[in-house]
């Protein structure tokens, strides 16, 4: 899944940290969990927010565009969201998979492997955010992985893999539940390109600035 996300780029690619699972239990309905993480590795620390409801899930982090993903009746739609330029680049699910980007919800929803936590030793239960958390210990790829998984949220409260330079480690820094409307980047206002018509847009100077940058 080759694309540039900056924070998300470490989170969708490499090692343990694809996607999770979609909460399970949730009592209040329409409600959207927002978990905002410190985010450190090899480019140093910075801020990721992570915006979820069980059909849409939002990346944000400084410097990067919103990477904002939803299911449709077709698939998974992928949208990119440049609030300076008031602008959103559409992936439908026919060019995730022409492009061969195609994630499975599942993967796409969360921070850690779903089937992560089947390979570790749980070592003991805390509370983190006010919510109950499990503890995992264990080792892929020949790291070394501490993990607290919040399993009402169905997120991570703190993962780490490495050590040293390679060290890559989030930490659950704040987590609340919002109204959709304040938890997701509103883009009523903004102009929808399809990634489909973004390579005839040479002369748009937005249109040539994502060129440049890819996916």
């Amino acid at each position: 899944m080759l694309m540039r996300l900056g924070a998300l780029a470490v989170l969708c690619l490499a090692g343990p940290l694809w996607a999770g699972e979609t909460a399970g239990d949730v009592a209040d309905q329409g409600l959207v969990w927002v978990a905002e993480y410190q985010l450190h590795d090899a480019q140093g620390d910075r801020t990721l927010v992570v915006a979820r409801d069980e059909k849409r899930v939002e990346y944000r982090t400084p410097g990067e565009p919103i990477r904002a993903w939803q299911q449709g009746s077709d698939g998974v739609v992928h949208r990119q969201i440049f609030p300076a330029d008031r602008k959103v680049v559409v992936y439908t699910p026919g060019d995730l998979r022409a492009l061969g980007h195609v994630v499975a919800w599942p993967k796409l929803s969360g921070l850690v492997d779903p089937t992560l936590l089947d390979q570790m030793q749980a070592v003991g239960d805390t509370r983190i955010a006010g919510e109950a958390a499990q503890r995992y210990r264990g080792a892929k790829d020949g790291l070394r992985i501490e993990l607290s998984w919040l399993s009402t949220a169905a997120l991570p409260a703190h993962y780490q893999s490495g050590r040293g330079k390679g060290r890559f480690e989030l930490t659950l820094r704040k987590l609340e539940r919002r109204a959709a409307d304040e938890a997701f980047t509103a883009t009523d206002e903004y102009r929808e390109l399809d990634f489909a018509d973004i390579g005839d847009m040479e002369l748009d100077p937005f249109a040539k600035r994502y060129i440049l940058q890819g996916f």
